[in-house]
């Protein structure tokens, strides 16, 4: 009895020895893996390892880490979960665990532990930024409506990302499933470059982009210039064109960039940039819109944090000694997937600056060769979760996130969103500030009148055009003739700042059989309208100046004017009064082509009996003396 017992004892204890080698194996073989970027691989063996002792504080941790890497978000919540409540955990367990939280939009949780770590480290920049990210998390969902997004319908890819705009389609890079795995990282295939041919709301075909860029390791992302002649893109450290893994003393395969050209079209040999190096990685390129400047991004020696942006300018004969960006852009973590827009602005996507979580995307202005504060692009560009790789052509674009838990791309169309903020005065035609015009704020669309008010005592009125509609503004006042502007805000995006003048001319009724004179106040000139020696054809400058006339007659619906054109002195009386009859009538009919009613308008010749200067007769004049006087006029005879 005493004999068996010993020997359960030793069984026992021979199992409990077992136990902890293989539990040991696991863990230990899965930080290898996991210090190896093998990912896929370390999680299997933590999973293991959790098997052969569940309550290990170690195992959990690494495998939260290891979950949060593989985007596995859910997974790494409850991991770090279980590893909060043991005694071990680290402040930068309770950071990673906080980051994870705002992934998971549970900002008040993340807000909690964020207080703790930074009681601990208040000098931490990063987790400030985090901490005022969960405070002000509503501040980032401030405006839902200011995007159409849908994701691209890119079937046969496990995951995708950096879309770029290129010949009939889109360039982007992805993974796809394979049966024995290649990346160690996910267990899926190493990233490619692949090229979508857009079809109607889809896409035709998709296939690896054709040239030297994809080998058999990590390839992309991609950057074009403005011609799509010149490339940049991301491949892993490698030789052979890309069929040879390279890895430095550390045993670790940095990224590296190439370029390569395209002839007689077809892409030749890939370059590697001058300034790549073992030591660090160089990846997510991006061209500015002349092709002379690379922005990309690195955790070379001498940055701000993990991964820093950078530019190099080309000189002709290379890219030149990459400049950091500085700190306003750059953070203590991850400044990543730059992109230059239409206006030279750049985007980026970064974890350190004020976010919804993970990486979100921000925007950057250059004003006299200085980089302004980034602006967070806020829902739903940005979720919790990582969104990056933005790029945008005017109003529509493309860019990457895992929102629905895998990489994806999705095209946006940014909705017009700008205000339009009207500073009006009324004035008459010697400046003087008219008050009590009516002003009256119409949807052209739908006729609805949207505001009616009156102009102060200053001649002054202010109006704010709301964005995607069309707008007419009508200024009225009994003895004036009426003004209008139209405006469209259709494709306004940008908030506007608009000074609006209404020069309203005093409205006189002339009886045209009376003898008025050449200086009477009821005589309206019509600028510009001068005619050819000879000639009653309606020139293109006359025409010009004829159509604001007939504005006049839309804005003002109930007068009725009478034409009245004059001829200069040469040539005989009866000529000029001919002449000038059929200039007036010449004027009216391109009225009536351009839907005046010829109710509206009488017409009247009267040659050379009203000359304006000296030339008479057979007087010595400049041909442009005589040019003021081939005029056309208009008065008012009926209201």
């Amino acid at each position: 009895m005493g004999k068996t017992l010993k020997t359960h004892i030793a069984l026992l204890a021979a199992c409990i020895l077992l136990s902890s080698c293989s539990y040991t194996y696991y863990l230990n073989s899965g930080k290898e893996d996991y210090n190896n970027l093998m990912y896929a691989k370390a999680k299997g063996k933590f999973n293991k390892g959790i098997q052969k002792k569940p309550e290990s504080y170690e195992v959990l941790r690494m495998l939260a880490l290891t979950l949060q890497k593989m985007k596995d978000y859910e997974g790494a919540e409850k991991a770090f979960e279980l590893a909060m409540n043991y005694p071990q955990v680290t402040l930068d367990d309770k950071y990673n665990y906080a980051t994870l939280l705002m992934s998971r939009d549970k900002h008040t949780q993340a807000e909690a532990i964020f207080r703790e770590y930074i009681a601990e480290r208040p000098g931490d920049k990063v987790a400030a930024a985090m901490l005022e990210s969960c405070q002000f998390i509503e501040l980032f969902r401030d405006d839902t409506t200011l995007y159409k997004i849908e994701a691209l319908p890119l079937m046969g890819n496990f995951s995708m990302f950096s879309p770029v705009a290129y010949g009939d389609g889109v360039v982007y890079t992805a993974e796809r499933p394979v049966n024995n795995g290649e990346n160690p990282w996910t267990g899926n295939s190493y990233n490619d470059i692949y090229y979508a041919t857009s079809s109607g709301d889809g896409f035709s075909t998709q296939q690896a982009l054709a040239g030297v860029f994809n080998g058999k390791y990590n390839d992309g992302p991609i950057a074009f210039n403005t011609s799509q002649d010149y490339a940049v893109f991301t491949r892993s450290n490698s030789s052979n064109n890309g069929k040879k893994r390279m890895k430095n003393e550390q045993n670790y395969n940095n990224l590296f960039l190439y370029s390569t050209q395209k002839v007689n079209d077809v892409w030749t040999t890939s370059n590697e940039l001058s300034f790549n190096s073992e030591d660090f990685s160089c990846m997510h390129p991006a061209l500015s819109r002349n092709g002379d400047t690379l922005y990309f991004s690195s955790d070379m020696d001498g940055g701000h944090g993990l991964l820093d942006l950078y530019m190099s300018t080309f000189n002709g004969m290379e890219w030149t000694e990459p400049q950091n960006l500085g700190t306003v852009i750059n953070t203590a973590a991850n400044d990543v997937f730059p992109a230059i827009g239409p206006s030279g602005e750049l985007f980026f996507s970064s974890d350190g600056h004020p976010s919804l979580g993970s990486l979100d995307i921000f925007k950057s202005e250059r004003e006299d060769g200085v980089w302004r504060k980034p602006i967070n692009l806020n829902y739903p560009i940005n979720s919790t979760n990582d969104d990056f790789a933005y790029n945008i052509a005017d109003s529509t674009g493309y860019f990457s996130s895992n929102r629905e838990g895998i990489d994806k791309v999705y095209k946006f169309k940014k909705k017009p969103s700008g205000k339009v903020y009207i500073y009006g005065t009324a004035m008459t035609s010697d400046l003087i500030a008219l008050a009590g015009v009516e002003i009256v704020l119409m949807d052209m669309e739908t006729g609805e009148i949207i505001r009616n008010l009156e102009t102060d005592a200053d001649g002054k009125f202010d109006l704010e055009l709301q964005p995607d509609k069309l707008y007419k503004i009508e200024g009225k006042k009994e003895g004036f003739f009426s003004k209008t502007y139209e405006r469209s805000t259709v494709h306004q995006y940008e908030d506007e700042d608009l000074e609006l003048v209404f020069e309203m001319k005093e409205l006189i009724i002339t009886d045209p059989s009376s003898n008025f004179s050449l200086d009477d106040k009821g005589i309206y000139e019509v600028d510009n309208i001068y005619y050819d020696f000879n000639s009653d054809e309606i020139r293109a400058d006359a025409a010009l100046e004829l159509d604001k006339l007939i504005q006049i007659l839309f804005d003002n619906p109930t007068i009725v004017i009478e034409l009245h054109s004059h001829t200069d002195a040469r040539g005989t009386e009866e000529y000029n009064n001919a002449l000038s009859d059929r200039r007036a009538k010449s004027a009216k009919a391109y009225m009536l082509i351009n839907g005046v009613d010829p109710n509206r308008i009488g017409t009247r010749g009267y040659g050379e009996s009203r000359i304006l200067n000296k030339c008479k007769d057979d007087a010595d004049c400049t041909e442009e003396e005589h040019e003021q006087n081939r005029r056309t006029e208009f008065i008012v005879t009926k209201v």
